[in-house]
């Protein structure tokens, strides 16, 4: 006879978010990236795509893509197909008082600095903490806190 306790269990919330699709539980997350990406990128004279799935534009002429973490020490991931597209990688990184830092680096740069990942399911894809990341990369302003703060998380 089946344990009750164990059927309760079975349909906590908890249990019924791990069952969801990746790109389902990531979503709020991935939005707020791309929310806060196009603003960097309207802030800074970045012709964002018009494809709103993406976080990729132009600057005079040169592909960029614009990616966010939401700290310090979370890492910014571009996936092997957009890093091919591009030229230019932009990291804008959230400090403790929720100011960003953005960061450029030329992306031939960043992909022999970032580690890369290719998994079993899903797009091979590029990872770099800030600390690698400022190595290669020019300082090229901030986000103060208030504008990050206006981005909401879906």
């Amino acid at each position: 006879m089946p344990d009750p306790l164990f059927k309760r269990n079975l349909d906590s919330p908890a249990i019924a978010a791990a069952r969801l699709r990746d790109d389902e539980v990531n979503q709020g997350p991935t939005m707020w990236g791309r929310r806060l990406a196009r603003l960097v990128g309207r802030r800074y004279g970045v012709k964002m795509s018009r494809n709103r799935a993406i976080n990729e534009g132009t600057l005079d002429r040169t592909p960029v893509i614009i990616k966010c973490a939401k700290s310090y020490q979370a890492p910014i991931q571009v996936s092997a197909t957009s890093l091919e597209r591009v030229s230019e990688i932009w990291g804008v990184f959230l400090s403790e008082v929720d100011d960003g830092e953005i960061w450029r680096a030329p992306a031939a740069e960043f992909k022999k600095l970032a580690y890369f990942y290719a998994p079993r399911e899903g797009v091979p894809y590029y990872s770099i903490r800030y600390t690698r990341f400022k190595r290669i990369a020019t300082h090229a302003g901030t986000v103060p806190a208030k504008d990050v703060l206006r981005v909401e998380i879906p």
